[in-house]
């Protein structure tokens, strides 16, 4: 009779989805808070659902994952649509991740919608050359806010050994001029010809 009872509440625990086992968390504009900690959403990275690992919190909008091979006290994921990458959440005591914390190791140039070819750089003087001449650029208008049509644009992913399941997305875009752009952590700059034969 044990036995039984025991079965049944295993498979009640099965059909509720363990969901008083989750956290209580609760989203605010961009931060996530978790009780005593509070995570901001990183403008700059997001998560493949493959590297979301199993649900630790419920919020008002939405269910939190653990990323996988990440702290759930330094790094969480929400992902509101399962076609499209997810969101990453750092905590916000921890120094703010940035491109040269990443350290990048390969980078790839992708269409938006993912087809079309994937044009991937792993040279470190390479992606050296085109996150310097981002960070030490001015930044400049981007073609949208100069009213020039888009003639091709290009998802920037940037992939660390660091964080593996984490990928720093930033853009690239060339106007109808011709004028190539670098955009990403809330700057623009103008490429000229940096790695223009590389990026096509």
């Amino acid at each position: 009779m044990r036995t039984r009872h025991m079965i049944c509440f295993l498979t009640l625990i099965g059909l509720a989805g363990c969901t008083w086992f989750l956290s209580n968390m609760f989203l605010k504009g961009a931060t996530l808070v978790d009780g005593n900690r509070a995570y901001t959403v990183h403008p700059s990275v997001v998560v493949l659902e493959e590297n979301v690992e199993d649900a630790v919190g419920d919020s008002n909008a939405g269910t939190v994952y653990r990323i996988n091979g990440l702290s759930t006290k330094e790094w969480l994921a929400m992902c509101p649509d399962h076609n499209l990458a997810c969101f990453a959440y750092q905590e916000n005591h921890l120094p703010k991740l940035d491109i040269k914390r990443f350290d990048p190791y390969q980078v790839e140039f992708r269409r938006p919608l993912g087809n079309g070819r994937i044009v991937t750089i792993r040279d470190p003087g390479k992606i050296r050359l085109l996150i310097d001449t981002f960070l030490t650029r001015p930044g400049v208008k981007s073609a949208h806010q100069r009213h020039k049509r888009i003639k091709h644009n290009r998802l920037v992913h940037f992939y660390s050994k660091k964080y593996p399941s984490l990928i720093y997305e930033w853009n690239y875009e060339v106007d109808a001029d011709g004028r190539r752009y670098l955009q990403g952590d809330g700057k623009v700059v103008e490429l000229g010809d940096v790695l223009k034969q590389e990026i096509r």
